[in-house]
């Protein structure tokens, strides 16, 4: 008895398998200013959250990730004071 493959015309049987790759699209803010005004967010929350991401980070805890988080929080919250925005309604 015979064995037969079966591949597809054309293919190449030496290369794997690779399945399309996606552009990496840029890092976008995980907050912006229009949501934190629109969720009626105070600064002085959002700049408890960014001391505990820091906090965190401190530890080893994805630390990148939360320094970006935490650097985000807070210019958000500089913004928001300058907006006049200082607690919530």
């Amino acid at each position: 008895m015979t064995k037969r493959r079966l591949t597809l015309s054309g293919a190449n049987n030496n290369a794997p398998y690779r399945a399309t790759s996606r552009p990496q699209l840029p890092a976008a803010p995980l907050l912006t200013i229009d949501r934190a005004i629109a969720d009626e967010l105070c600064p002085t929350s959002l700049r408890q959250v960014a001391d505990a991401n820091l906090r965190s980070a401190r530890k080893g805890e994805s630390s990148a990730r939360l320094l970006r988080q935490a650097d985000n929080l807070l210019k958000i919250a500089d913004k928001l004071e300058l907006l006049g925005y200082r607690r919530a309604a």
